[in-house]
């Protein structure tokens, strides 16, 4: 579904990424893991055209991508959840997820309705302003205004960070209910229980450079892996 040849990118004339190659198959959950710094959060933003592309090709759902704003590549289907969240703090729960089902089809499978059922805790606060959310609260309003552009992929950048473990298994109950459900999603997350109990696939990335790539299970027993690129 989403596919990454040789790509490079990076901030000014500061090279991050270095011939990066993925492949993420449709339906499935691929986690993108490394040490903090490794150039995990440059390669979400430029997938979704944030940072432009130095060098390589990104393609999804067999169209070329590379060159397309990020308006653009969200309108093919691609949503992201970036570690900030960045909610509209002065909007309220039913505002934020206004906005962005605007990105949606005409029929799109997430109806306001649909994500509320999902996300009950949101329903309770749908006319509270963003700013008045909890932490774990604004996770899920992230991602339930992910969810109403109707994506393709569910694109997550650290989706734990910060959270009570309480919440954590909460978003992991979640996510797990989308991936039943047959959603492609891409995660970079630190949290390596987390990532190992949720993806099928899994990419360690250091100095921005794919250095393994496998299934969750291959790494759950690969100590090796884990100790020399996660410092596990």
């Amino acid at each position: 579904m989403l596919k990454v040849s040789s790509l490079e990118s990076g901030y000014g004339e500061t090279q991050v990424l270095h011939g990066v190659d993925m492949d993420i198959r449709k339906g499935s959950v691929h986690a993108l893991l490394g040490r903090n710094g490794v150039g995990k959060s440059t390669m979400l933003k430029t997938l979704i055209g944030q940072l432009p592309v130095r060098r390589g090709r990104i393609t999804f759902q067999e169209t070329d991508i590379t060159a397309l704003p990020s308006y653009a590549i969200a309108r093919h289907g691609m949503a992201y959840v970036p570690e900030t969240r960045d909610i509209f703090g002065a909007l309220t729960v039913r505002e934020n997820l206004q906005l962005a089902s605007r990105l949606a089809p005409s029929e799109g499978a997430w109806s306001m309705q649909d994500t509320l059922a999902f996300f009950p805790n949101l329903e309770k606060r749908l006319n509270n302003g963003g700013h008045q959310l909890s932490g774990g609260e604004q996770q899920m309003l992230a991602i339930g205004r992910a969810l109403m552009t109707d994506p393709n992929i569910l694109i997550l950048d650290e989706p734990t960070e910060g959270l009570a473990p309480i919440i954590i298994q909460q978003i992991f109950e979640k996510l797990l209910a989308l991936k039943a459900r047959g959603m492609t999603i891409l995660l970079v997350e630190q949290n390596l229980h987390f990532a190992l109990g949720l993806a099928d696939d899994i990419s360690l990335m250091s100095r921005g450079e794919i250095v393994w790539h496998g299934t969750s299970e291959t790494l759950a027993h690969d100590t090796a892996a884990q100790s020399r690129w996660l410092g596990v």
